[in-house]
């Protein structure tokens, strides 16, 4: 309902009389209520719909270097964790999208190369992931044609557009 319509609205329920105004106020009451439970729907669709567009886009460029969506984000985690490496519940706990099968994604990057595991020595129950030179090579080839992908997937929104859509975005519980 746009606010013209409201204002119109407005206007003719202090035309009304006493009966008629309270039923049409409880009418406009019910309209608020239906539009709160129809918004958040809304906004949950439009954030998954867009979503789901931007992480296809990502999909076939990763594809196209042979790796998929999940392995590609093991493999960024693991660039910004640095030398050390993180455990492999960190890396399952820090994945854009849950993997059920941590140690078999784990097992592909492995026998290609692009990462190293190591048990703790302090602890065997844990186990170090670390991304190799190669995992690295992998991921600087990736750099450009991703950045390039997201410059068009935000190409219209400015600086000031983007940082308000991250508050936006991280205001959701």
């Amino acid at each position: 309902m746009t606010n013209c319509q409201c204002v119109v609205l407005n206007t003719t329920v202090s035309q009304l009389g006493r009966q008629e105004n309270s039923l049409l106020t409880m009418v406009l009451e019910r309209i608020k209520v239906d539009i709160m439970r129809v918004l958040p729907m809304q906004a949950f669709v439009a954030i998954q719909r867009i979503a789901a567009r931007h992480a296809n886009q990502v999909a076939i460029t990763v594809r196209e270097a042979g790796l998929t969506p999940a392995q590609y984000n093991v493999l960024c985690i693991l660039r910004d964790a640095g030398p050390n490496g993180l455990g492999c519940n960190a890396v399952a706990d820090l994945m854009i999208t849950r993997d059920p099968d941590m140690t078999r994604l784990l097992d592909k990057l492995e026998a290609r190369e692009l990462v190293t595991r190591a048990r703790s020595q302090t602890d065997r129950r844990v186990v170090t992931v670390r991304i190799t030179a190669a995992g690295s090579a992998a991921l600087e080839q990736l750099d450009e044609p991703i950045a390039l992908t997201h410059e068009d997937q935000f190409h219209r929104l400015d600086e000031a557009g983007l940082r308000k859509l991250i508050e936006l975005l991280e205001a959701i519980p």
